[in-house]
């Protein structure tokens, strides 16, 4: 596509109906297409914060399920210990 020269552009002149019913529409198109990319961006920050909310409680689940393994098998290694000296 040939780049045509806007001879207007170092000119201050009224621009015709035509002309402002364009950038008018131009104008329009720009506005929408900002407020979809707002519109996805709060989103998407509200989508990760939720998701770090989510991490942030599974981590403490995860530390309570470790937690909560060390000291089963804390108590089975003492019940092993504990076990042979009676039986015998």
């Amino acid at each position: 596509m040939d780049q045509q020269v806007n001879p207007n552009v170092k000119s201050n002149r009224v621009p015709l109906p035509n002309e402002v019913l364009a950038l008018r529409s131009l104008v329009n198109a720009e506005t929408a297409v900002v407020d979809t990319i707002r519109a996805s961006l709060a989103k998407a920050i509200e989508t990760t914060q939720v998701a770090e909310k989510r991490v942030a409680e599974a981590r403490l689940e995860l530390e309570a399920a470790l937690s909560s393994l060390s000291a089963s098998r804390d108590s089975v290694n003492t019940l092993e210990r504990l076990l042979p000296p009676i039986v015998e």
